[in-house]
């Protein structure tokens, strides 16, 4: 993998390792399950144990006001071809507003909750393969567009995501892209992006509509040294950063002593243009200018 430096003095030094220590803990726990029952072992209670990490992490550094579950949005219905849709697929972690927006039903941390308490949705695969990033990617559009539709303050503040603890896609960015392009363009229906996709060891990807160009601009990050040579993992605490920049409240945003390097350039930029018959611009996904750097 190739490593890039941050820049001497960087601010907040000690922060970024500890969430590159907090990364690498996350890693090694899954590991250490993998491990006990063996890597080709099939069960779901795997894929599982990784949304329990990222859960309890999530519970750790974000305010109490949010609540890290999982469930299911309840919306308007909505009628597709024989089916009656009154509610998003399944979602892995759902950061959801549980001061302004009491659960619809909880048991344990199974919630189903109304749009307006939505802040992420994040999908968790324990590999990201060619075949779970699919499933990924159609969860987080279906989910996004079924709640955005019935927000009336806060349509365009969801952020989105998909996180793998390992993938076996090219390291490149070749296959990405082309599994990316392909979602956009084989629907005859806009499909919508998510705003990060992270595997922790690997790089990170961001995401960002661009009403310019009208095309998905995406910026791929790998992990990086210091400069007395330690390897840092940024994946983690960019997934952190981006949810608090793109989906808390101003109250949260303004009083975070959490931090990223703004010196940090994306190793490969690409874009992927909408089809010009679904041109709208996807909601709440929209750039603010042009920026090269990950913050």
């Amino acid at each position: 993998m190739k490593l890039v430096r941050i820049m001497d003095n960087t601010p907040f030094e000690d922060l970024i390792r500890f969430h590159s220590n907090e990364a690498q803990s996350l890693l090694k726990k899954h590991q250490a399950i993998e491990e006990l029952i063996g890597k080709n072992h099939h069960n779901p209670t795997v894929g599982y144990h990784c949304e329990v990490l990222l859960k309890e992490y999530l519970r750790q550094n974000l305010p109490n006001r949010y609540s890290i579950d999982t469930g299911f949005v309840k919306c308007t219905p909505i009628t597709d071809g024989m089916s009656n849709i009154i509610a998003t697929p399944q979602i892995d972690i759902l950061v959801h507003d549980e001061n302004e927006y009491a659960p619809i039903y909880r048991t344990g941390d199974y919630v189903i909750v109304e749009p307006e308490a939505v802040q992420a949705i994040i999908e968790v695969k324990k590999e990201l393969t060619i075949t779970e990033l699919n499933n990924a990617l159609e969860n987080i559009s279906d989910s996004f567009a079924l709640t955005s539709k019935d927000r009336i303050y806060t349509p365009e503040r969801i952020f989105k995501a998909i996180v793998g603890f390992s993938t076996n896609i090219g390291k490149d960015g070749k296959k990405l892209k082309e599994i990316l392009t392909r979602f956009v363009s084989d629907a005859n229906y806009i499909r919508i992006l998510p705003d990060l996709i992270v595997v922790f060891d690997e790089y990170f990807m961001q995401i960002v509509f661009s009403n310019k160009t009208e095309t998905y601009e995406c910026k791929i990050f790998p992990a990086i040294t210091n400069i007395e040579g330690e390897e840092i993992f940024l994946s983690l605490q960019y997934l952190l950063y981006s949810l608090r920049m793109k989906a808390l409240s101003e109250l949260s945003k303004k009083y975070s002593v959490f931090a990223f390097p703004n010196a940090i350039q994306p190793l490969q930029t690409y874009q992927i243009s909408v089809p010009a018959t679904r041109n709208e611009t996807p909601a709440g996904q929209t750039d603010k200018g042009d920026n090269n750097s990950a913050n």
